[in-house]
């Protein structure tokens, strides 16, 4: 993105759209730029995207049905065993953001989010790990914090390179003060 914004490339060539973005808001990102910067993409897979297009960039139901397949055999499931099979469970909608504990009103996979208050424990790490990060620390570094301190995911697993990365570059950083 930083060479798009730059203005040292102006197009991106990619497998499939889903390896373009992961979350809702990094696409949002990806197109501010790619508009901002009338940079072309194209998918070896989909072909060349328009991300002005009203519905996005996926492709209809064939698109979703080839990523869930795919992803049900990297996960080693199949669709047949239901929605939660080879995922995060039928919660993985509700799953909380880092620093944030979500108030849901309701029962099982269909509660509705009220909204989300500040967790103080999780947001003094989070700052913790982002001055670090802005005085040139290592991420690795970082994540060995979080393993020692014994500071796991909101899906409660480890916390890798990855997730560190994408925590401290997140719009959506819990803030103490």
């Amino acid at each position: 993105m930083a060479d798009v914004e730059s203005g040292h490339i102006d197009a991106i060539v990619s497998w499939h759209p889903d390896r373009l973005y992961r979350q809702p808001a990094e696409l949002e990102d990806l197109i501010i730029i790619v508009e901002e910067h009338k940079t072309e993409i194209a998918t070896v897979k989909a072909g060349d995207l328009d991300l002005s297009h009203p519905h996005g960039p996926a492709r209809g139901p064939d698109a979703r049905s080839h990523r869930q397949v795919r992803g049900r055999a990297q996960a080693g499931t199949h669709l047949s065993q239901g929605p939660g099979a080879g995922g995060r469970g039928d919660d993985s909608q509700l799953r909380r953001p880092f620093g944030y504990t979500r108030l849901l009103d309701g029962e099982g996979p269909r509660r509705k989010i009220l909204g989300e208050i500040l967790n103080e424990d999780d947001a003094r790490h989070v700052e913790r790990w982002g001055d670090r990060a802005l005085e040139s620390e290592k991420l690795y570094s970082l994540v060995l914090d979080a393993h020692e301190n014994g500071v796991k995911t909101t899906t409660g697993g480890e916390f890798t390179y990855q997730a560190m990365r994408a925590l401290l570059r997140s719009a959506r950083m819990p803030k103490t003060s």
